[in-house]
Parts: C-alpha cells; sequence; structure tokens
C-alpha cells in the first residue's frame, strides 16, 4: 500500500473522528447542531453500513481495523450520543444507524494481532465516552445483537478475572483493565443513583428546574439529608447570579458542608451534570446509601478565582437548608454560610468598625478609622453590600452622593446584626 494512499486514509478517518468529538463537545441544548453533524455521518456513510476508508475488503485485518472498523466505532457512538442527548432518529437514520452496529459487531470490537485486545478496550471506551451504558438503558431492547455483544464483552472480562486468565497470548496482563470494565458496567446499568447537592440545588423548587429539562423528567424518588466530609467554597462568575460566585466542593481536604441528596436517574444525573456547565465538569463518588452511588460534582480547576455570591443565592440556598436541617434556626444557617470563608480580613476590619459606631460612617471616615486606602475599603464596602450586610443611607443618597463616593454613609443592616456580631468572633 502506497504511502500516499495511506495518508488519504488516514486523513478520512480523521473527518469522521473529529465529527464524533464534536458531536460529543455540543452544549446539552444544541440539538439543532447535533442534527447536522449527523447528516455528515449519514452523508460519509457507505451503502455496507460502514464508515469504511477503504475499498479493499480484502485487506488486510490490522489494515481493516483502523481504516474500517475504528471510523465505524466512531461515527456509531457519535449517533448513540445523539440518541442520549436528543431521542430517537428519523426511521431512515435509524435503519442506517442499524446498518452501522451490524459492521462494528463483526470483529467483537477486538483489534488484530498482539494488539487485538488493546484496542479492543480502546473501542469499548470510544462507545462508553459517548454514554453507552446509559444508551444501553434507554434503548438496549431496540439494538439487542449490539447491546448483547457488549455485555458478552463484559461477561468475558469477568470470566476472565474469575479464573486468573488476563493475559494475553503476548504476556502482556489485563486484570486492572478487566477489572475496571467491570466495575464501570456493573456501576453504570445501575439505573438509580443519589445526587448530592450543596448549592442552590439543595431548594427542591430550584433543582426541579434541572429535572423538567432533562429527557427524564420524573421527579426525585426520595431526598434525604448528606453531610459532606469537605468545605464549601465560592467562585466563578455566574451571570444567572448578578454576575456573584457559586458554590464549589474542595475535597482536598477534610472539612463539613451540609447537603441533601436525591434519588434520581443516571440519566438525568448525566443531563444535571450537562446543564451545570463547564465549572463542574468534575463527578466525585461520595460513596454509598442503601447500596447506590452518591454522586456530586464540583470543579477541576482548584485555582478557580474566589468570588462573593449574591445575597440572592445565598438566599436560594438558605431556603433549601431550612427545607433539609427544618430543625436548625435561621440564624445557625446563616451563620454556616457567611462564614465559608467569603469574608477576609479587611471585609472584618470594615464590618466591625461600622457595627461599634453609634452612628453610619461615610468612606473616608471607614479609611481613616481602619487605615486601609481608599481602593481596599471600597472593595470591601461594595461585596458586605452585595451580602446585604451594610446599605448606604438614604440621607446620602438623596444628597447625590454614589456608593464609590468618598462621602457616601453606610451602616450595618437591622436584621442582619446578631449575625454579623457573630462573625466577628468566629
Amino acid at each position: 500500500m502506497k504511502t500516499k494512499q495511506i495518508s488519504d486514509y488516514a486523513a478520512a478517518v480523521d473527518t469522521i473522528k473529529n465529527l464524533y468529538h464534536e458531536m460529543l463537545d455540543t452544549s446539552f441544548s444544541d440539538s439543532a447542531y447535533r442534527s447536522k453533524l449527523a447528516a455528515e455521518l449519514f452523508r460519509l456513510q457507505r451503502e455496507d453500513g460502514s464508515w469504511s476508508a477503504i475499498d479493499d475488503v480484502h485487506a488486510p485485518a490490522d489494515i481493516r481495523v483502523g481504516f474500517v472498523f475504528f471510523p465505524t466505532y466512531y461515527a456509531t457512538a457519535a449517533l448513540l450520543f445523539r440518541m442520549n442527548r436528543d431521542g430517537l432518529p428519523a426511521e431512515k437514520e435509524m435503519t442506517c444507524l442499524k446498518k452501522g452496529l451490524q459492521i462494528a459487531m463483526q470483529r467483537n470490537l477486538a483489534g488484530s494481532g498482539f494488539t487485538a485486545t488493546r484496542e479492543q478496550l480502546e473501542a469499548l471506551t470510544i462507545y462508553k465516552d459517548a454514554g453507552l451504558y446509559r444508551w444501553m438503558r434507554a434503548y438496549g431492547e431496540r439494538f439487542p445483537a449490539f447491546s448483547g455483544m457488549i455485555e458478552g464483552l463484559i461477561a468475558g472480562f469477568r470470566d476472565a478475572l474469575s479464573t486468573g486468565r488476563t493475559f494475553s497470548d503476548w504476556d502482556e496482563d489485563f486484570k486492572e483493565e478487566f477489572q475496571k470494565e467491570v466495575s464501570d458496567y456493573e456501576e453504570e446499568m445501575n439505573p438509580e443513583v443519589w445526587y448530592a447537592a450543596y448549592g442552590s440545588n439543595l431548594c427542591l423548587e430550584r433543582f426541579m428546574k434541572y429535572i423538567d429539562k432533562c429527557a427524564d423528567k420524573t421527579p426525585p424518588k426520595a431526598s434525604d439529608t448528606y453531610k459532606f466530609p469537605f468545605n464549601i467554597f465560592f467562585a466563578g462568575r455566574s451571570r444567572t447570579w448578578n454576575g456573584g460566585g457559586t458554590a464549589f466542593l474542595d475535597d482536598s481536604r477534610e472539612g463539613f458542608a451540609f447537603g441533601r441528596i436525591y434519588k434520581i436517574s443516571r440519566g438525568q444525573l448525566d443531563d444535571i451534570q450537562q446543564m451545570e456547565g463547564a465549572n463542574y465538569t468534575r463527578r466525585l463518588l461520595l460513596g454509598e446509601k442503601d447500596d447506590l452511588p452518591i454522586y456530586t460534582f464540583t470543579t477541576e480547576n482548584p485555582h478557580l478565582t474566589r468570588n462573593t455570591p449574591s445575597a440572592e443565592y445565598l438566599a436560594v440556598i438558605e431556603k433549601g437548608l431550612a427545607e433539609t436541617y427544618p430543625w436548625l434556626s435561621a440564624l445557625s444557617l446563616q451563620v454556616y454560610l457567611y462564614s465559608r470563608s467569603i469574608l477576609d480580613d479587611n471585609d472584618r476590619k470594615i464590618l466591625s468598625c461600622l457595627r461599634s459606631s453609634e452612628h453610619g460612617l461615610s468612606l473616608q471616615e471607614l479609611t481613616d478609622r481602619t487605615s486601609c486606602n481608599i481602593t481596599t475599603v471600597r472593595a470591601s464596602v461594595k461585596k458586605l453590600r452585595m451580602l446585604c450586610l451594610i446599605r448606604q443611607d438614604g440621607r446620602s443618597i438623596r444628597a447625590g452622593s454614589r456608593a464609590s463616593d468618598r462621602e457616601a454613609v453606610f451602616y450595618t443592616q437591622k436584621d442582619m446584626r446578631e449575625l454579623i456580631d457573630i462573625l466577628l468572633v468566629i
């Protein structure tokens, strides 16, 4: 086979592979673009149902694995992913997909020669990354041959582990890989999970807004309290919450956070993670309850810029905490939330100064009394106003003073003073 031919074949495979990755990278709601990608995949499908890059069906096995079967794996996996997001396709597209899956089954996903098992695991990963087990739970009965092949693979891995036959003919041990595949299958095929919330989804009303956008709109079958062994922190900038930070879980060290768990389907869990957006891409397995796994989401970026949450966001969390822990006082819940590293030393200085003053103080007076520069005072006052711990005096507003003017006068919110007193001593 000539070098140019191989180069052309590789480029054809890369085209299918790129369409696969584009499909998996689509946003949760972008069904129109997924339809466009699917149309392009169907355009590239051959009459035999494959996405082969070569015409010679008698080519050596290793050539066919790379240039016939792997592009077919990528293409059909992309279409499975689309089904997970958007439901059953049109009848014509369904027929084309079935033909493609029939080609994909021909080698049991196995590769060729000494790489046969390694390539089989690689092919399985292509499908798993596209949501294979979710697809099997939802549509497996419509594609029994393909689903049966996957179940047969897992059964083979399980049998190899039980008999100790995890070595290939070339003496490569696949014990760890087989254990992972069996574990992933058993975990994913369990249709129910617990989702653990620590932010705004503590509030059932808020959480149901996510459920109502899932493919499966079934309400949670149960909920319960859950106490995280980690702290939460607030970071990022959320357009939903007026540019304020949102809650994340810090699992790098021990701590404590109030939570709530909901029993939902695994498909709903996948949809919710997609809806949570780019900052919640890390899925944590926290343990089990009633033999079902408990999952939550947090950031993969430990250096995500810390940011003050808005009072509106904190109010939703507080409402959820009150629903989940009705025996706790409103004050204790506020102390819990506002003590989560929201206030820094300068904020405390400003609060302490305002709290100890008989009357309101201007920005200039706060600058003089705290020995902080005016820029620092303005930043702290802006944060404390956002948290509704302080407010600007109405007389300074009527006098035309903007909140950032040196003459603007502030004082602590009357109904927050008990909370402020506690925050200043802990």
